[in-house]
Protein backbone atom coordinates (compact mmCIF):
# COMPACT_ATOMS: atom_id res chain seq x y z
CA UNK A 1 0.00 0.00 0.00
CA UNK A 2 2.65 2.49 1.05
CA UNK A 3 4.54 2.45 -2.27
CA UNK A 4 1.38 2.88 -4.35
CA UNK A 5 0.05 5.57 -2.03
CA UNK A 6 3.23 7.64 -1.88
CA UNK A 7 3.71 7.69 -5.66
CA UNK A 8 0.14 8.67 -6.34
CA UNK A 9 0.00 11.24 -3.57
CA UNK A 10 2.97 13.06 -5.06
CA UNK A 11 1.62 12.71 -8.61
CA UNK A 12 -1.80 14.13 -7.67
CA UNK A 13 -0.32 16.91 -5.53
CA UNK A 14 1.91 18.03 -8.40
CA UNK A 15 -0.86 17.61 -10.99
CA UNK A 16 -3.07 19.94 -8.93
CA UNK A 17 -0.17 22.40 -8.70
CA UNK A 18 0.01 22.17 -4.92
CA UNK A 19 3.19 22.51 -2.91
CA UNK A 20 3.71 20.25 0.09
CA UNK A 21 3.14 23.32 2.24
CA UNK A 22 -0.20 24.18 0.56
CA UNK A 23 -1.44 20.57 0.73
CA UNK A 24 -0.41 20.53 4.38
CA UNK A 25 -2.46 23.67 5.02
CA UNK A 26 -5.49 22.11 3.30
CA UNK A 27 -5.20 18.91 5.35
CA UNK A 28 -4.10 20.31 8.71
CA UNK A 29 -0.60 18.82 8.75
CA UNK A 30 2.80 20.35 8.10
CA UNK A 31 4.80 20.03 4.90
CA UNK A 32 7.28 17.70 6.59
CA UNK A 33 4.49 15.19 7.19
CA UNK A 34 3.43 15.42 3.54
CA UNK A 35 7.07 14.78 2.56
CA UNK A 36 7.32 11.81 4.91
CA UNK A 37 4.12 10.32 3.43
CA UNK A 38 5.45 10.82 -0.09
CA UNK A 39 8.77 9.19 0.81
CA UNK A 40 6.99 6.24 2.45
CA UNK A 41 8.70 6.96 5.76
CA UNK A 42 5.36 7.06 7.60
CA UNK A 43 1.74 6.21 6.75
CA UNK A 44 -1.24 8.52 7.26
CA UNK A 45 -4.19 7.75 9.51
CA UNK A 46 -7.56 7.13 7.88
CA UNK A 47 -8.57 10.67 8.90
CA UNK A 48 -5.49 12.00 7.08
CA UNK A 49 -6.35 9.95 4.00
CA UNK A 50 -9.90 11.32 3.96
CA UNK A 51 -8.55 14.87 4.38
CA UNK A 52 -6.11 14.28 1.50
CA UNK A 53 -8.91 12.96 -0.69
CA UNK A 54 -10.97 16.04 0.08
CA UNK A 55 -8.08 18.42 -0.63
CA UNK A 56 -7.27 16.62 -3.88
CA UNK A 57 -10.98 16.38 -4.92
CA UNK A 58 -11.03 12.58 -4.93
CA UNK A 59 -14.48 11.05 -4.23
CA UNK A 60 -14.67 8.89 -1.11
CA UNK A 61 -15.70 5.87 -3.19
CA UNK A 62 -12.21 5.97 -4.70
CA UNK A 63 -10.68 5.20 -1.31
CA UNK A 64 -9.21 2.09 -2.87
CA UNK A 65 -6.92 4.33 -4.85
CA UNK A 66 -4.99 5.03 -1.65
CA UNK A 67 -4.97 1.38 -0.66
CA UNK A 68 -3.52 0.16 -3.94
CA UNK A 69 -6.70 -0.74 -5.79
CA UNK A 70 -9.11 1.16 -7.95
CA UNK A 71 -12.86 0.54 -7.95
CA UNK A 72 -13.20 1.71 -11.57
CA UNK A 73 -15.00 -1.39 -12.79
CA UNK A 74 -18.61 -2.03 -13.67
CA UNK A 75 -18.52 -5.57 -12.32
CA UNK A 76 -20.00 -5.66 -8.80
CA UNK A 77 -18.50 -9.09 -8.05
CA UNK A 78 -15.08 -7.73 -8.95
CA UNK A 79 -15.71 -4.74 -6.68
CA UNK A 80 -16.57 -6.98 -3.72
CA UNK A 81 -13.36 -8.97 -4.32
CA UNK A 82 -11.36 -5.72 -4.42
CA UNK A 83 -13.01 -4.58 -1.19
CA UNK A 84 -12.07 -7.88 0.47
CA UNK A 85 -8.46 -7.30 -0.60
CA UNK A 86 -8.61 -3.74 0.70
CA UNK A 87 -9.91 -4.90 4.09
CA UNK A 88 -6.94 -7.25 4.38
CA UNK A 89 -4.54 -4.37 3.63
CA UNK A 90 -5.65 -2.04 6.42
CA UNK A 91 -3.46 -3.65 9.06
CA UNK A 92 -1.09 -0.65 9.02
CA UNK A 93 -3.82 1.48 10.66
CA UNK A 94 -4.45 1.83 14.37
CA UNK A 95 -7.41 -0.19 15.69
CA UNK A 96 -9.93 2.69 15.68
CA UNK A 97 -9.11 3.69 12.11
CA UNK A 98 -9.03 0.05 11.01
CA UNK A 99 -12.50 -0.60 12.46
CA UNK A 100 -13.90 2.55 10.83
CA UNK A 101 -12.45 1.61 7.44
CA UNK A 102 -13.60 -2.01 7.69
CA UNK A 103 -17.13 -0.83 8.52
CA UNK A 104 -17.13 1.58 5.56
CA UNK A 105 -15.76 -1.04 3.17
CA UNK A 106 -18.21 -3.69 4.36
CA UNK A 107 -21.11 -1.28 3.80
CA UNK A 108 -19.85 -0.65 0.24
CA UNK A 109 -19.55 -4.41 -0.27
CA UNK A 110 -23.17 -4.95 0.86
CA UNK A 111 -24.29 -2.33 -1.66
CA UNK A 112 -22.50 -4.10 -4.53
CA UNK A 113 -23.82 -7.51 -3.49
CA UNK A 114 -27.40 -6.18 -3.29
CA UNK A 115 -27.05 -4.45 -6.65
CA UNK A 116 -25.73 -7.66 -8.20
CA UNK A 117 -28.66 -9.63 -6.74
CA UNK A 118 -31.10 -7.03 -8.10
CA UNK A 119 -29.55 -7.31 -11.56
CA UNK A 120 -29.96 -11.09 -11.45
CA UNK A 121 -33.62 -10.74 -10.47
CA UNK A 122 -34.29 -8.20 -13.22
CA UNK A 123 -32.57 -10.43 -15.76
CA UNK A 124 -34.67 -13.42 -14.69
CA UNK A 125 -37.86 -11.32 -14.91
CA UNK A 126 -36.89 -10.09 -18.39
CA UNK A 127 -36.50 -13.71 -19.55
CA UNK A 128 -39.78 -14.81 -17.95
CA UNK A 129 -41.73 -11.93 -19.46
CA UNK A 130 -39.84 -12.12 -22.75
CA UNK A 131 -38.79 -8.47 -22.54
CA UNK A 132 -35.30 -7.11 -23.04
CA UNK A 133 -33.31 -6.52 -19.87
CA UNK A 134 -32.85 -2.77 -20.44
CA UNK A 135 -36.62 -2.24 -20.60
CA UNK A 136 -37.15 -4.14 -17.34
CA UNK A 137 -34.30 -2.27 -15.65
CA UNK A 138 -35.64 1.12 -16.86
CA UNK A 139 -39.16 0.32 -15.65
CA UNK A 140 -37.88 -0.70 -12.25
CA UNK A 141 -35.50 2.25 -11.86
CA UNK A 142 -38.19 4.74 -12.94
CA UNK A 143 -40.65 3.19 -10.49
CA UNK A 144 -38.04 3.24 -7.73
CA UNK A 145 -37.33 6.93 -8.29
CA UNK A 146 -41.02 7.88 -8.34
CA UNK A 147 -42.12 5.74 -5.39
CA UNK A 148 -41.16 5.28 -1.78
CA UNK A 149 -43.16 2.05 -1.58
CA UNK A 150 -40.15 -0.22 -2.07
CA UNK A 151 -40.00 -1.61 1.43
CA UNK A 152 -39.33 -5.20 0.50
CA UNK A 153 -37.31 -5.92 -2.61
CA UNK A 154 -37.94 -9.51 -3.43
CA UNK A 155 -38.41 -11.26 -6.73
CA UNK A 156 -42.22 -11.44 -6.61
CA UNK A 157 -42.67 -7.79 -5.63
CA UNK A 158 -40.32 -6.59 -8.35
CA UNK A 159 -42.05 -8.78 -10.92
CA UNK A 160 -45.45 -7.35 -9.89
CA UNK A 161 -44.11 -3.83 -10.30
CA UNK A 162 -42.86 -4.60 -13.82
CA UNK A 163 -46.13 -6.30 -14.84
CA UNK A 164 -48.25 -3.46 -13.42
CA UNK A 165 -46.23 -0.79 -15.20
CA UNK A 166 -46.42 -2.73 -18.47
CA UNK A 167 -50.20 -3.12 -18.11
CA UNK A 168 -50.57 0.59 -17.33
CA UNK A 169 -48.60 1.43 -20.49
CA UNK A 170 -50.95 -0.75 -22.60
CA UNK A 171 -54.03 1.13 -21.39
Amino acid sequence: MANYFRKNLRYLREKKGLSKNKLGELTGVNQTTIGRWESGEISPTIDNVIDLMSALNIPIDQLGFFLGKDLETNNDNEKTNIIDEMIEKVNFLDIEDKNFLKYYLNEKKKKYILRDELKKMLFKISKELNIDYETVENIFMNYKVKSNELTELNYNNIKKIIINVLEDEKE
